[in-house]
Order: C-alpha cells, then structure tokens, then sequence
C-alpha cells in the first residue's frame, strides 16, 4: 500500500511513499498451505481473504474498517497515516498493488 507525492501522471519511483509492505507465504511454519491461499485454491473465484486483504476478522481490511470506527486499535497507525483527523475522507489518493 502506498501514496505518491507527486501526481500519478508525472510520478517516478522516487515519488512512492509505502504505508505497508507485506507478503504472504504458500505455505508457513507448519508446512501447511497458508489459509491466506486456502480459500482460492479451492475454490477460483473466492476472494474474500486473499493475502490478508480481505474483510474477515483479522484480515487488513476489517480491521482498518474496525480501527477507522475506534472499535480497534490494531491499524489505528493507518488510520492516522492515511486518513484526515477525525474523518473517513482519505487525505490523500492511496495505492494498493498486489503482485503473485
């Protein structure tokens, strides 16, 4: 996830600000395949929490939902990096890219 700090038209890399930089592993400690991929190895078209981006608990998305409504305090940081004080309005245009 990210933010530019020039405008997207005229951006280059040096203008990438990253807000988070994960990944997500196929399979983690136990060996096992990762319920981060579970749900789209089994069935094609699932998505709901691929690469911990989904809305599920404990996924990124509900828990920044989560911490936006002050029900949670685990993505308050985002909250506060990325949104306007006291507000749902983004304070600047934010990116997400995914890469397999």
């Amino acid at each position: 996830m990210y933010q530019l700090e020039e405008p997207a038209e005229t951006a280059t890399p040096a203008d990438i600000v990253p807000q988070y930089i994960g990944k997500a592993e196929a399979y983690g400690k136990k060996r096992e395949l990762s319920a981060n991929f579970t749900e789209i190895a089994y069935e094609r078209d699932g998505t709901r929490s691929f690469a911990r981006w989904g809305d599920g608990n404990y996924w990124h998305i509900s828990e920044l939902s989560q911490a936006l409504a002050g029900d949670d305090e685990r993505k308050q940081h985002w909250v506060e990096a990325l949104f306007e004080p006291d507000s749902r309005t983004l304070s600047q245009q934010t990116y997400l890219w995914v890469h397999a």
